[in-house]
């Protein structure tokens, strides 16, 4: 039997020469190792997914505090700057 492998993932390759029954199998392992490369990319890029949503969450909630911090900030500031323009200061 002629082992024919493809070059990235090395996968069985039919031949021409080989018996159609051994090949059928070759066939379908490398169907099967598709598969399971298929998915584990899938799995792989949704945990990434994943993880940049939460990462962009957090930055998003992080930035509204901060802009809320700094909305209190300057209102605490005008309000002293009233108090002091009504007392004449």
């Amino acid at each position: 039997m002629i082992d024919d492998r493809t070059p990235n993932f090395n996968l069985p390759l039919p031949n021409s020469q080989n018996l159609l029954t051994d090949d059928v199998a070759r066939i379908s392992a490398g169907i099967t190792a598709i598969d399971a490369e298929l998915h584990a990319q899938t799995v792989a890029a949704s945990d990434l997914s994943n993880a940049v949503s939460n990462q962009l969450e957090q930055a998003a909630t992080d930035t509204a505090e901060a802009i809320g911090n700094a909305n209190q900030q300057t209102t605490d500031a005008l309000n002293k700057i009233k108090i002091l323009a009504l007392a004449g200061l």
